[in-house]
């Protein structure tokens, strides 16, 4: 990890707004995570510090509230919990949050390219129970990736923990995008949903999920192109590629999984990532391999179908979003996961 301070960072030793600043952790294009000591509690805590563009928005800060809010309302033992929001005497905005000494998964991919099934599959678990929690208090995150998948060794095995919240939203009225042409959330794990503007429900989140299975099993995301625009176009109307096919011998049921939570339409998506999780590892412990039950919805399509005649519209749609692309795609909220 870092330990040099950036131009306009905070040096170590700094104290501001009840916090004593220790060292950077990183930084992204939103702005600075520090570990930190809440001095009136004597506690340590990661800082992530909102650049001073964002900070001097009213839009943003009116959002940075209302997010902050959401996401410290979640209480599960694999969410990242949330201590407390505010904003600096210089009026960056700041969020503080439970630190956590480990690495993200993102990391531990490209130091490993892959992990193994037994490995992926008990930190994968754990992320769905998570989402299912946070789906149940009515909130979806909207961008599930494995850098906002932080894993701490104990001695029982690995913790994963999910942070990043910054994009949350209640599912109650959840919105398209938050402006015209705005892409909310990262291009490699994006649900067609979200990309079409379709309203968004939990089930955005089971997409992304699934992507990174994928992603952890294989070493690589579900469709690598050229371009962010080739991409969004494969979420789209690309058939969801299977774990085995890239990495020969993994689980049949791993390819269940992906292919259930990749679906196309929502509505014929599987519902829950926690459900999915345990699903498998029944499979893998006992060896068979059944269908799951997924939704209320047909289940007679093979994994991957899709209905008919929509790719043209689909094609239109993108290629109105993706003139945005170079401002908007994978934007954030609250921030890049550090």
């Amino acid at each position: 990890m870092p330990e040099e301070t950036p131009p306009g960072g905070i040096e170590p030793g700094t104290e501001l707004g009840g916090y004593r600043f220790t060292r950077l952790l990183g930084r992204g294009g939103m702005g600075a995570v520090y570990e930190a000591e809440q001095l009136s509690l004597e506690r340590r805590v990661a800082l992530k510090v909102i650049s001073p563009e964002l900070s001097s928005s009213a839009s943003f800060r009116t959002r940075f509230a209302q997010e902050a809010r959401v996401a410290a309302s979640l209480d599960h033992p694999a969410v990242l919990p949330v201590y407390e929001t505010g904003q600096l005497p210089d009026a960056r905005l700041f969020i503080a949050m439970r630190l956590v000494h480990g690495v993200d998964l993102e990391t531990r991919l490209r130091a490993e390219g892959r992990l193994a099934p037994v490995e992926a599959v008990e930190i994968l678990a754990q992320v769905g129970e998570a989402l299912d929690a946070a789906h149940a208090a009515g909130v979806i995150h909207r961008d599930v990736k494995p850098a906002n998948v932080i894993l701490e060794q104990r001695p029982a095995g690995l913790h994963a923990w999910l942070a990043d919240f910054g994009l949350a939203k209640r599912l109650e009225g959840a919105p398209r995008n938050t402006a015209t042409g705005q892409l909310v959330g990262t291009v490699d794990y994006m649900a067609p949903e979200q990309i079409e503007g379709r309203e968004l429900t939990s089930r955005v989140d089971v997409y992304a999920f699934g992507c990174m299975v994928y992603r952890t099993l294989t070493g690589d995301v579900p469709f690598r192109r050229e371009t962010d625009a080739a991409t969004l176009l494969a979420h789209i109307n690309a058939p969801p590629p299977l774990p085995s096919q890239a990495v020969a011998g993994l689980p049949a049921a791993l390819d269940t999984l992906v292919a259930r939570a990749m679906e196309k339409e929502p509505a014929r998506r599987a519902a829950s990532a926690g459900a999915l999780s345990r699903w498998v590892v029944e499979q893998m412990d006992s060896g068979r391999v059944r269908r799951p039950a997924i939704t209320g919805a047909d289940q007679t399509a093979p994994p991957g179908a899709r209905r008919r005649g929509r790719g043209r519209a689909r094609v239109a749609i993108v290629a109105h979003v993706i003139i945005y692309a170079p401002v908007w795609t994978g934007a954030y909220i609250l921030g890049r996961s550090l």
